[in-house]
């Protein structure tokens, strides 16, 4: 399929599955699509994007330097579902940078707090 994909113009596969049966049980590991992408790229002679549960810079390294894909997409860590509850990650940048302003402003705040307090 990638090779057709190719001689119709395609320049890079994303290397994607799992899950596609409702009573399918993908093993969800680190690094799970590699082998995929590795096959893609090396049989079909196609550029390579693989996620597949990347944490690191490391991983992404080695798969590179081995020629096993082209390009590496890292994920976060997602904590375990019974702990999911109290520690989510920020859903978007925004978020986040909200998250990040506020913090400046309680930050700013209690300065001229204390610039108000010594008569600065």
């Amino acid at each position: 399929m990638a090779r057709i994909f190719g001689e119709h113009g395609c320049d890079l596969i994303t290397a994607m599955a799992g899950q596609t049966t409702p009573n399918s049980t993908p093993s969800y590991r680190r690094g799970f699509l590699t082998p995929l992408a590795d096959r893609i790229r090396n049989e079909a002679n196609m550029v390579t994007l693989v996620g597949g549960y990347l944490l690191g810079a490391n991983e992404a390294n080695t798969l590179l330097a081995a020629g096993r894909a082209d390009l590496c997409m890292l994920e976060y860590p997602w904590p375990e579902p019974s702990a999911a509850s109290t520690a989510r990650p920020a859903s978007s940048e925004r978020e986040a940078e909200a998250h990040d302003g506020r913090q400046a402003n309680r930050r700013g705040e209690k300065h001229l707090k204390q610039e108000a307090r010594h008569g600065s």
